[in-house]
């Protein structure tokens, strides 16, 4: 399935920034607005992500932040004293750990009928595009066994609640026909 975030919706969805940027801090990050790259993680704490200027039309950040914190929970504690959560994303190294926290997404946002909503902004998106719904909640695969593990860890997180209210905030913003089904 195809999935593309109109522009019109992305731009109902920036009005939430202040909201995501109040989520990260609870779950210990800051995030500054930086035109030194797209994404990256300092690995001591500080996202920095491109101005809104600098995005594409269909682009948010609750998408990026969303994808951020997908990757820091599969990848577990220690990433977060690593830079970029220790993912090297220039060679095929860490395949298995990007098909991990796209699998995490779309099980974590087929919960709220968002997998097509908050769309990861990533080079891997044709992968996200061909996860069936709902996401599979097997472990036969070393990225399906990462991704259920890293759901585990971001569900037994205190700030959990606080992301449930803003992923509920987003379906609130959204006209019926954008969600899928929830599963």
């Amino acid at each position: 399935m195809r999935y593309r975030l109109t522009a019109h919706l992305a731009q109902k969805l920036r009005a939430l920034d202040p909201y995501w940027l109040s989520l990260m801090s609870q779950f210990g990050f800051k995030v500054v607005r930086a035109a030194n790259g797209w994404v990256t993680y300092d690995g001591s704490g500080t996202i920095a992500v491109v101005p809104n200027n600098e995005l594409d039309p269909d682009d948010t950040l609750a998408q990026i932040l969303l994808h951020e914190l997908i990757h820091h929970f599969v990848q577990g504690q220690s990433s977060y004293d690593s830079p970029d959560w220790g993912l090297d994303n220039t060679t095929e190294k860490h395949v298995v750990n990007e098909h991990a926290a796209l699998l995490m997404q779309a099980a974590l946002l087929d919960i709220y009928g968002l997998r097509n909503i908050l769309i990861p902004t990533t080079d891997f998106r044709s992968f996200y595009e061909h996860i069936p719904l709902p996401a599979p909640a097997s472990t036969e695969s070393e990225a399906q066994r990462m991704a259920s593990r890293g759901l585990n860890r971001l569900m037994n997180h205190p700030a959990y609640a606080s992301l449930n209210r803003e992923l509920t905030r987003v379906c609130d913003l959204c006209e019926p026909h954008h969600l899928l089904p929830p599963t």
